[in-house]
């Protein structure tokens, strides 16, 4: 009896170790194709990363009308900015933009980069004074003044020149001069004393700034 059983038994056991090798090599080739199909991906990516690039910059060539005009370019990528006239580069900056975080407090909600695209000096000041917003207080868990308030002003913090883009956005000094080359602004375009007052002589209100 106990020998018929383990006859039927072994045609049985043998099934299911046929299965299972079976189920091993079907499973190594579904990977196989998974790791095939995410190296491809990552290929693609690669590609249209590079192709968003060119195209970024190729958006932001100034027309042949504005070939002498003076422009500036800001790099987000490598923070820096270019002083250029045409096709001819001028002056190579240092630069911090913005960091790429969010911040929440006091009800409110704020995402902190440096807006890509093409903007315009619309204006240019002297001794600016910076006016602290809600963020700032929140960021050193202070309690947010109401508008208007004496605390809100901090005279020197933006350095000595300060070129209005619009949207909150300017090109201005700094006190943290190893801030320069990072992403670390909280959307402003940050420069190093000299080349802050470099671009500040060489800039007219309504010249161009090319952000990618």
């Amino acid at each position: 009896m106990a020998l018929a059983v383990a006859e039927m038994l072994y045609p049985v056991q043998k099934s299911i170790r046929v299965d299972v090798a079976g189920d091993l090599v079907a499973l190594l080739r579904v990977r196989s194709r998974a790791d095939a199909i995410e190296n491809s991906i990552q290929v693609l990516h690669d590609q249209i990363e590079a192709l968003e690039d060119s195209l970024t910059r190729t958006a932001f060539r100034p027309s042949r009308d504005a070939e002498d005009s003076l422009y500036l370019v800001v790099d987000t990528h490598t923070n820096q900015l270019f002083v250029r006239r045409g096709n001819f580069l001028l002056r190579t900056c240092a630069a911090a933009t913005g960091s790429n975080r969010g911040l929440s407090g006091a009800g409110q909600r704020w995402f902190f980069s440096t807006p890509k695209g093409i903007m315009t000096v619309r204006d240019k000041r002297v001794d600016p004074v910076w006016i602290m917003p809600d963020w700032a207080f929140v960021e050193k868990g202070i309690e947010v003044p109401p508008p208007g308030a004496k605390e809100r002003m901090v005279p020197g913090h933006l350095g000595e020149y300060a070129l209005i883009l619009g949207g909150g956005i300017m090109i201005h000094g700094t006190t943290d001069t190893r801030s320069l080359g990072r992403n670390v602004s909280h959307g402003c375009i940050r420069l190093g004393r000299e080349d802050l007052r470099y671009v500040y002589q060489v800039t007219d209100i309504g010249t161009k700034v090319y952000i990618f």
